[in-house]
């Protein structure tokens, strides 16, 4: 199987595309460990999964991802 583009910090659900992530983050947004677990990014924020630095939106951490952990 293809290595997870994405993987919850909170329940370890692998998504292999950002409708798949986005679609869980959907699924979640009601559940308090989701929501501290994803860091706001439902809310506008963005938490890296794998430094825990926080952006204020997505296109941010992703371009934090790509430069610096080379997601």
């Amino acid at each position: 199987m293809a290595e997870a583009y994405w993987k919850c910090p909170v329940c370890g659900f692998e998504a292999h595309n950002e409708a798949e992530k986005m679609k869980h983050m959907e699924e979640t947004k009601n559940d308090q460990k989701h929501k501290e677990g994803h860091g706001g990014e439902m809310e506008g924020g963005a938490k890296c999964p794998m430094c825990g630095a926080t952006f204020n939106t997505k296109e941010e951490l992703d371009k934090h991802a790509k430069g610096v952990h080379h997601q």
